[in-house]
């Protein structure tokens, strides 16, 4: 993270130099770096290490205090499974150089939709907090209209109909149906792109269903709505409903219910997870990002399948070793690290 640059003398020397622990520099540190470790298990979370330096960390700094982290951690007899970065260039340049250093060449080419590495003989799966995945999607979907080719059906989602379908549905004032949907979630020059929580409520499940009903009612046909609703604007919601469930299912804590989503629940080998990322992956390679002015077609994000593929391979790997039968997914994410700062 950015921080204010600043030197304090502390009686024996000044501090605000860039200082990665085991070198420092005579440059004024404008950026923190910090590490946290979380139990896959247990509901503990305890910062570990910080550095400081000018602009962001290099790729081979963080490759080396990364690997010199979790050596630590071995040391101490706490078994490091994973690590997760939101995917800034420099998180994703670091994880690519330890896979490159560590990973044998055909080990890369076997596994091209997943990033791990080794420290001292052990594997490391990287993951993608999948809170930044989501806003990924929708900053995508801002610029550009979304292409789904499932199976013999072509959907299209774009940000205007979700926007369109808030206004419609703004009209019914207090008998709104979609109540938690403000400007700031769904007008471009107003949306705080930062927020997770607004991205996750318009993915929803009830923005979808909200959405079906005005759009197969006759209600989009209003002439104020004509230009803006098209016969496949219907699309939007199978987007939304997919992405509601993709989400659920990288953010599950509990023990299912018969009153909860169904893949809002930690991961086992009944809960259906499984099942549904084959499913998901396939979903996600027919994807595309339509962007008009270059005729380019870009894919989602593929870090929806590595972060997938990773989750999965850490049930395996649990489930061998440990005997754990149940994965709370949600413990694979940066919320700690984001809430240290707060």
């Amino acid at each position: 993270m950015s921080i204010e640059p600043h030197l304090f003398f502390n009686g024996k020397e000044f501090i605000g130099f860039e200082d990665m622990g085991d070198a420092s520099t005579d440059r004024i540190a404008d950026h923190a770096q910090v590490y946290i470790l979380r139990s896959i298990s247990g509901k503990w979370k305890q910062p570990i290490a910080y550095n400081f330096s000018r602009a962001s960390t290099t790729t081979v700094d963080l490759a080396r205090i990364m690997q010199s982290t979790i050596t630590k951690c071995f040391e101490v007899e706490l078994i490091v499974i994973a690590t997760v970065s939101d995917q800034g260039s420099n998180n994703v340049a670091a994880i690519n150089y330890l896979m490159q250093n560590t990973v044998p060449v055909q080990e890369r080419h076997e596994n091209t939709e997943r990033k791990f590495f080794y420290v001292n003989g052990r594997k490391i799966t990287h993951i993608f907090d999948p809170p930044h995945l989501l806003k990924g999607i929708r900053n995508n979907l801002l610029r550009s209209n979304l292409v789904w080719m499932n199976e013999n059906e072509i959907f299209t989602a774009s940000w205007e109909v979700i926007y369109t379908v808030y206004q419609m549905d703004n009209m019914s004032g207090q008998l709104r149906s979609l109540p938690k949907l403000t400007e700031e979630h769904v007008n471009p020059d107003k949306i705080r792109k930062m927020k997770v929580s607004h991205a996750a409520q318009v993915f929803s499940h009830s923005v979808a269903a909200v959405m079906n009903l005005l759009l197969t009612t006759g209600k989009g046909s209003r002439s104020r709505w004509k230009k803006k609703i098209k016969p496949t604007s219907s699309s939007n919601s199978e987007v939304l409903k997919f992405f509601d469930t993709l989400f659920d299912s990288v953010n599950g804590m509990s023990i299912p219910s018969a009153n909860q989503k169904r893949l809002r629940c930690a991961m086992s080998s009944i809960s259906g997870h499984m099942e549904f990322w084959a499913e998901a992956k396939k979903a996600l390679k027919n994807m595309y990002f339509e962007d008009k002015k270059s005729n380019r077609k870009q894919v989602p994000s593929r870090n929806w399948l590595i972060t997938i593929n990773g989750i999965h391979d850490i049930f395996d790997i649990l489930k061998r070793s440990y005997s754990m039968t149940i994965l709370r997914t949600r413990v694979f994410n940066q919320d700690p690290l984001e809430f240290f700062f707060w």
